[in-house]
């Protein structure tokens, strides 16, 4: 940025007055940039402001004008002959100085945009306009004095007396002569000290002071207020009359580095102002140097080089993070960046438990001088808050960095869930992770064995990671058999056990319902018209004997217990129905249960289904397998019911004979091929011998109410499976 150093020339000319007298004042200045060189004929613009009193005094008159330079870097311009501001230039009473001439230039675009002051006295009068507040032009001769006035008659004679009688009146006075003439024409001129009028009259000058113009002068003092990390850095300047910028020049050597400004700057006058500057964030037993430079508008002025030296102090450092962190252990150290001009002889970290721990708390002693180091740090506490600082000790004292807080590790905390969905091969339980200790759980589940106290070396499951619950899925276990399982936890420390407890598989045997035998009538009778398919009718009357049928549907748990796998669609719900399975997949189940358990069991004939589903021998004559009202009773195909899924079996109400979802939840797999049905009576019929489709019953979790009766029927190809079908068993008391 260009900077302008204007040098003030009052310069009066002889003017030609008239009783009013020309109101201008020369004034010039040398425009110079900050690297000291002349503006040379270039625009500038300058706002001029008379000042009364003081160099801050009061503005009695401000004008703009735009001069432009000359090959010299001089301009020259007439004061009152400018854009007026403020104020009126004739009016100035110039003998109720001092005055001051303020002037502020712009050297780019805007021309209005001023950046620099400066301001000088008028340090000799401006005689003329002096002169003009001295007194008007000489005043005129007295007129001739008029002429004496007749005189009065004499009075009679009184007593003879001594004393004289009364003096008789004076005599008018004569007419005043003409006044001199005003606004005469007159010429000013100056010899010495005094300014005459050619006709006449004189005023006596003041003795002018003659400012010459100097550089400013500067020295630096000694420096104040020295510590190990801060210091006062001091100087003596002296305007010479100018606007004086000035820096302080600062750094550990004599290139100076930082150029610092003090708050005293800018300087004005001719008296010595002290200037200071306060430095910080030095370093400990370190010498700086320091210089003052200071100009104005005639030129700038190095002082003397000075230095000092800060004092000593405790070493300089940073704490490093914590690592590694276990129950009673961790790492940490620190970094002694500086020994603050004294050897560090001992370094290491301490800790407690309360803030700001000291080496009067548990510490770690790891060898000496700067650097970087590494602390080992033992004897902690599991699950346990501690704060820490790296600490360095020379021979001023202690020094720490900042502090740290972490929290040691502890072995997770844990319970494990009560057994659900106990079959012969498989069981459900889990656990919920209520903390991890301080370090993520990266494995979790449940372990199991015949004896006390399983472990992870023991049979496991392994169920994600993380805190929270989670369910476990047990399986390869034997039927009729007790064990022991314990929800476990790893983390970063160890493994972690629930409490612990126990639960006995079942065998592979079925629940079963004994129905008595007895006569029915099946199909759709009359009193449930019209809700019935032409496929029930007609009704006519079967004869059963004694059997047993399953309490409830086959459910997926007891499926896996004996093919070891699961087909049904809707997964992990043990207790639920198995579904999605064939007629022909069945009789393989069949097959392995009854190798299993050395009984025979089957599916149910179509007529020994319905006779239990109407409530066999105990029937009420419901509308549905147990009641009138089929919510009361079943899993059908209303969303708010059902949910549109299967659900644990036996959670509605059991029919008169205490079987449980005979409507609803699957459709459920009876033994015989289709046919259509007679009048003839029967006895314990078993269907055809062959056919094409075979037969199930009782609806399902999509179908509505009347598909879900009891005396409907339906028919599919022995290999076709939906997630609506599944089955139970019977089996015959012999």
């Amino acid at each position: 940025m260009k900077r302008v150093f204007p040098i003030l020339f009052a310069v009066l000319l002889t003017a030609t007055l008239w009783g009013q007298s020309p109101q201008r004042m020369s004034y010039q200045a040398v425009i110079r940039n900050a690297e000291n060189q002349l503006i040379k004929n270039q625009e500038i613009g300058m706002q001029i402001s008379i000042l009364q009193g003081s160099a801050s005094g009061a503005s009695v008159y401000i004008e703009t004008q735009t001069p432009t330079t000359n090959a010299n870097g001089l301009v020259s311009i007439e004061i009152g002959a400018g854009t007026v501001v403020n104020g009126n230039f004739s009016v100035i009473n110039w003998a109720n100085g001092p005055y001051f001439i303020e002037t502020k230039t712009a050297t780019t675009p805007p021309l209005t945009n001023y950046t620099i002051i400066a301001t000088s006295q008028l340090l000799s009068v401006p005689y003329a306009l002096y002169a003009e507040k001295a007194g008007s032009g000489a005043t005129g001769p007295t007129g001739a004095t008029g002429e004496v006035g007749p005189t009065g008659p004499t009075g009679p004679t009184g007593l003879s007396s001594t004393i004289p009688g009364p003096t008789g009146p004076t005599g008018e006075v004569g007419p005043t002569g003409a006044t001199g003439p005003a606004n005469e024409l007159q010429t000013i001129t100056i010899s010495n000290d005094t300014l005459f009028l050619k006709n006449g009259g004189f005023v006596k000058l003041p003795s002018p002071t003659i400012l010459i113009p100097e550089a400013p002068t500067v020295m630096t003092l000694a420096a104040s207020d020295i510590t190990p990390y801060s210091a006062t850095i001091n100087g003596i300047i002296n305007a010479n009359y100018f606007n004086t910028n000035v820096r302080f020049e600062f750094g550990e050597d004599t290139s100076y580095s930082n150029q610092l400004i003090p708050n005293q700057s800018p300087v004005k006058g001719n008296n010595n102002t002290f200037v200071t500057y306060n430095v910080s964030s030095l370093r400990p037993a370190t010498t700086y140097y320091y210089r003052l430079f200071a100009v104005n508008a005639v030129d700038g002025t190095y002082s003397n080089d000075t230095s000092f030296t800060t004092h000593v102090s405790v070493p300089q450092l940073t704490t490093t993070d914590i690592s590694d962190i276990k129950d009673s252990t961790a790492v940490s150290g620190g970094n002694i960046t500086y020994d603050a001009g004294s050897a560090v002889t001992s370094r290491g970290v301490c800790w407690s438990i309360n803030s700001n721990p000291t080496i009067s708390d548990s510490k770690t002693i790891d060898s000496s001088g700067s650097g970087s180091f590494i602390s080992n740090i033992s004897g902690l506490i599991p699950n346990t808050n501690y704060y820490l600082r790296a600490y360095a000790t020379n021979a001023i004292g202690t020094a720490y960095g900042s502090e740290i807080s972490f929290k040691t590790i502890d072995l997770a905390t844990l319970t494990t869930a009560n057994m659900s969905s106990i079959g012969a091969s498989i069981a459900i339980s889990g656990g919920n992770i209520t903390s991890d200790g301080g370090s993520a759980v990266t494995f979790r589940g449940v372990c199991w064995s015949t004896s006390h106290n399983p472990t992870i070396s023991d049979s496991k499951t392994t169920d994600s990671s993380g805190i929270g619950s989670f369910i476990s899925n047990l399986s390869g276990l034997l039927p009729l058999t007790t064990y022991y399982v314990r929800a476990y936890a790893t983390n970063a420390i160890g493994t972690a056990y629930g409490s612990e407890i126990s639960f006995t598989t079942t065998d592979y045997d079925v629940d079963l319902v004994f129905l008595e035998g007895d006569t029915f009538i099946m199909g759709c009778t009359a009193d449930k018209e019209p809700n019935c398919y032409d496929w029930e009718k007609p009704s006519h009357q079967v004869t059963l004997s004694n059997f047993y049928i399953g309490k409830y549907e086959v459910t997926q748990k007891h499926w896996i217990d004996v093919m070891g796998s699961n087909p049904s669609y809707f997964v992990g719900c043990y207790d639920c129905p198995v579904e999605n399975v064939s007629w022909h997949e069945i009789q393989v189940f069949i097959a392995k249960l009854n190798e299993l358990t050395g009984k025979i069991y089957r599916l149910p004939t179509e007529a020994e289904w319905e006779y239990a589903a109407k409530g066999g021998n105990q029937s009420n004559g419901y509308e549905y397998s147990g009641s009138d009202n089929i919510n009361d009773v079943a899993w059908w195909g209303d969303g708010d019911n059902s949910s549109q899924k299967t659900n644990v079996v036996g959670q509605k109400l059991a029919n008169e004979l205490g079987i449980y979802d005979m409507t609803g939840n699957v459709w459920e797999w009876v033994n015989d091929w289709s046919e259509n049905y007679t009048i003839n009576d029967k006895i314990n019929p078993t269907g055809p011998i062959s056919g094409f489709l075979r037969v199930f019953r009782g609806g399902s979790w999509l179908n509505e109410p009347q598909s879900c009766r009891p005396s409907n029927r339906n028919f599919f190809t022995p290999d076709g499976k939906g997630s609506y079908l599944g089955f139970r068993l019977a089996i015959s008391p012999n």
